[in-house]
């Protein structure tokens, strides 16, 4: 199965000092020996900016980003290089992203690093596109992101268990948002997070998950059919005896990568 991620486009970071303008602006460790990290760019109170792919190549490296977020990504890359020796450049006419299940081009093929499951493909050529599953894909997994989910300058990133989805490594040195978002690890208070919603009937997105005397317990961000992500606090899920949405009972499954 093979699907173009039309939502997503690629940045080209190049120049010696392109590891270590990135290690001070991204969540994860640029340094790390792997060929793809899943990372975010935050505020400097520690709310969600943008969430990134970095792929590792010889002598560059490609960002995969939301394409409607590039502009004030490119901005805000060219605002932190200062005076480094690092070039920047717009690749959305050359390279397109693709997801599939099984590695298709085995050098432009990258195990997803959130979950170690399904394959990112940063290629210039055109493949043919046999499937449209990633939406169910990622509800099934329960994996936020930019836009559904993750709200620019909104979302504190340990709500939606992005430290679980390996985008934030807390050993590196100090980054942008970096102080906030490690007080919130350390103090363990974490009041909301992401679940796998089941329906028998078809869900749609911002639907109100209610418990049985319609008190709110949070909202569906994505859907698809059946299925989809709600965020809901916790306190009050723990004491509901029904969960609903729109009248239906519904099931509440935590993601696999949470437990």
């Amino acid at each position: 199965m093979l699907e173009k991620l039309t939502n997503r486009t690629v940045i080209g970071i190049y120049g010696e000092d392109r590891e270590t303008l990135l290690q001070g602006i991204i969540s994860n460790n640029i340094l790390k020996n792997e060929p793809c990290i899943y990372t975010l760019i935050l505020t400097p109170q520690g709310k969600f900016l943008f969430d990134l792919f970095i792929y590792k190549r010889h002598d560059h490296m490609l960002v995969d980003c939301l394409a409607s977020t590039k502009d004030d990504l490119l901005k805000r890359l060219k605002m932190y290089k200062l005076r480094s020796k690092v070039e920047i450049q717009d690749l959305s006419e050359i390279y397109k992203v693709y997801f599939a299940d099984q590695p298709v081009l085995a050098q432009q093929s990258y195990l997803d690093p959130r979950t170690n499951s399904g394959y990112r493909i940063i290629t210039e050529a055109s493949l043919e596109v046999n499937d449209n599953f990633y939406q169910e894909f990622r509800i099934n997994q329960v994996l936020p992101e930019s836009e559904t989910e993750l709200i620019c300058d909104k979302t504190f990133p340990l709500e939606y268990g992005l430290d679980y989805l390996n985008a934030i490594d807390f050993t590196k040195g100090c980054y942008v948002g970096q102080e906030l978002t490690a007080r919130t690890k350390h103090r363990g208070v974490i009041r909301k997070q992401p679940f796998l919603i089941k329906a028998q009937g078809v869900l749609e997105p911002a639907q109100e998950i209610m418990d049985e005397h319609g008190n709110k317990l949070g909202y569906i961000t994505s859907s698809f059919n059946n299925k989809a992500i709600g965020f809901i606090r916790l306190e009050e899920l723990a004491q509901a005896q029904q969960v609903l949405v729109n009248g239906m009972q519904i099931e509440v499954i935590r993601p696999e990568w949470l437990k």
